[in-house]
């Protein structure tokens, strides 16, 4: 009966964590660079300041070429020191052999600018996914 228990215990949290995984997470924009929410955690020293912008109508004016591109809301960082490697996501889709105006999802996010910049210092894992038949590149800033 222990076995059962542990067994069906075991299968609900794998669940549980899987279904955690396929939503998509917070992005926060640093200087106008797409980075997730682990930049926060790793860079707290070199934080000047953080806000929230709940829609694209609050979101500042340096900021608005992307205001159709990502979720709300968003965190809008200001750095100290800006010296974190800015990378196009147009590059990474070159780089794994896929179209250069190929979406991405970063985060779970899908990104439909691919001339969008990323910081590149906080990039965990790369996979090419398929969905509908499409090969999209996912990124994660985060295991």
């Amino acid at each position: 009966m222990k076995k059962i228990l542990f067994s069906l215990l075991i299968m609900v949290s794998g669940l549980a964590s899987s279904q955690m995984t396929l939503q998509p997470k917070k992005i926060i924009l640093v200087n106008g660079c797409l980075t997730g929410q682990n930049f926060l955690n790793k860079n707290k020293q070199n934080i000047k300041s953080t806000r929230i912008v709940a829609n694209a109508a609050t979101l500042p004016q340096q900021y608005k070429n992307i205001a159709n591109i990502v979720p709300f809301p968003i965190s809008i960082v200001d750095v100290k020191e800006n010296y974190y490697d800015k990378i196009l996501l147009s590059d990474f889709n070159e780089r794994y052999h896929l179209v250069k105006d190929n979406p991405i999802y970063f985060d779970g996010n899908l990104i439909s600018e691919p001339n969008v910049k990323i910081l590149g210092n906080d990039l965990e894992t790369f996979a090419v996914i398929e969905k509908d038949g499409k090969k999209f590149l996912s990124i994660e800033s985060s295991k």
